[in-house]
């Protein structure tokens, strides 16, 4: 199955990749009015009183159109999460995605809710390190912030854990790179300053320069249809796309980090532009 990222009751839907809220100013005044008017009457009317907020559908909810943006979306998103007791959610496939608000917890909160609070806030760290474009094993690029993990050889000028900012990358013969990292001055074995060239995957990412590559995350097939469904929900409220592959034994969820288009035909780790798993959902 194929989720959407953008939001989620509670999930920070209306937030960007960099934890920032979304510029919304592009939205008109009136198409914003006209969206926070709906959610209201919405929140504060029964099922009776539906039809005057959308075209509702079965089950006391309250269904946007699939023509909107993704931004308003976003926006729709934003507004549900200033309303304690909605949740909104993304449902429909391909073209027909749209924003459904629904009264009450997110879906499957309660089945989630059985696996251990240590296991969830591992899988939310993994999404949010996809997020934040500092996922284990990203190729780092200008201007990211970086930290040394190893060092082969004698370390002569104490470089392990040392932290530093990419000049430049280059690809080496065969899969492997390297990264050109400025080390600032420590007065000692490291003066006012030295550039050192490294093996890219001697280094990890602390913080990622933006705009951020598109990149991925594969979960192993070890993970329960619970944690999958955990895995679905937290990335479509941080705004990532997750998709599951397999039947069975062999199932596995992947998941997707969307590249603004001025850098998404870069890709990363063999993932091209044309890849990234389009918007959608089904059940897990």
């Amino acid at each position: 199955d194929r989720r959407a990222g953008g939001g989620g009751g509670g999930g920070g839907g209306g937030w960007d990749d960099a934890g920032q809220p979304p510029d919304f100013s592009s939205i008109s005044e009136e198409k914003r009015a006209e969206i926070q008017a709906q959610i209201e009457v919405f929140a504060t009317a029964g099922p009776s009183g539906q039809a005057q907020a959308a075209a509702p559908v079965p089950g006391d909810e309250l269904a946007f159109p699939a023509s909107l943006s993704a931004l308003e979306r976003r926006f729709v998103h934003s507004t549900v999460e200033q309303h304690a007791g909605l949740t909104a959610r993304g449902a429909g496939t391909g073209e027909e995605w749209r924003i459904v608000v629904t009264r009450g917890p997110p879906r499957d909160a309660a089945d989630v809710g059985n696996i251990p609070a240590e296991r969830q806030a591992e899988l939310e760290a993994q999404l949010k390190a996809l997020r934040d474009g500092v996922e284990p094993g990203v190729l780092p690029k200008v201007d990211d912030v970086i930290r040394v993990v190893q060092v082969l050889g004698t370390d002569r000028t104490h470089l392990q854990g040392r932290t530093g900012t990419v000049l430049g990358t280059a690809s080496l013969a065969g899969s492997g790179a390297a990264v050109s990292v400025r080390f600032e001055g420590d007065g000692a074995a490291f003066g006012d300053g030295l550039v050192l060239t490294l093996a890219a995957q001697d280094v990890a990412v602390l913080e990622a320069a933006r705009p951020l590559r598109e990149g991925f995350v594969v979960f192993p097939k070890t993970l329960t249809g619970l944690e999958r469904k955990l895995v679905h929900s937290i990335a479509e409220g941080i705004g990532l796309y997750s998709q599951s592959f397999g039947e069975g034994k062999d199932r596995y969820i992947t998941v997707f980090r969307r590249a603004p288009s001025s850098v998404a035909g870069e890709g990363v780790g063999g993932l091209s532009a044309s890849s990234k798993a389009e918007p959608g959902a089904a059940a897990e």
